[in-house]
């Protein structure tokens, strides 16, 4: 099945100028254009988005994504499994930030910051990053990503880690209240 922008940006809540822009990085390309212009999507189309997102759920940056998506030896249901780990030790640790402001709603003082503290987290990540490193440390996009980040601080990471999550809550909180996604409030 075919699906217009439109239809996909309906669908899964991504702007039109979000796809459309995934487009011209190369980083989605639709399926098909009409002769009128109009960008279709197909299955495997949509299950690239998908792939899209989970990675972007993880953190990863849009030019990472393109590099490992578009390499040869990418395996998709090894991707699949690795994304399942990370999301699930990314839930747990957030069932435990959560667990922590049940009392400080009750007015409780609860000075437990533990859940903060994940250790299970990072070294998923670190795992994670000894992978890609073998599997596309040859890539030049690789090597432009670890040159741009080689020095980050573990305090760096912690806020560019905190900034996706709010901005992933922000979105899902809009997704929730059903907001266009092509308003104003839903894209801010």
């Amino acid at each position: 099945m075919k699906r217009t922008v439109g239809r996909v940006a309906k669908d899964t809540g991504i702007r039109v100028g979000t796809l459309h822009d995934y487009d011209q990085t190369g980083l989605l390309p639709p399926s098909e254009i009409t002769p009128a212009g109009y960008r279709l999507y197909d299955d495997g189309a949509m299950a690239r988005l998908q792939q899209i997102l989970f990675f972007r759920e993880l953190g990863f940056p849009l030019k990472d994504i393109r590099a490992i998506l578009d390499e040869p030896s990418f395996d998709q249901n090894r991707a699949r499994k690795r994304h399942r780990e990370l999301l699930t030790m990314k839930r747990q640790r957030l069932d435990g930030i959560l667990r922590l402001v049940d009392p400080l709603l009750k007015g409780e003082c609860a000075m437990d910051f533990t859940p903060f503290a994940s250790s299970s987290l990072p070294a998923a990540w670190e795992r994670y990053a000894e992978e890609a490193k073998e599997r596309y440390g040859p890539t030049a996009a690789y090597r432009e990503s670890r040159e741009k980040t080689s020095g980050y601080t573990k305090e760096d990471w912690a806020r560019i880690h905190e900034e996706a999550a709010a901005l992933f809550d922000a979105v899902a909180a809009q997704m929730r209240a059903g907001a266009d996604p092509a308003s104003p409030k839903a894209e801010a």
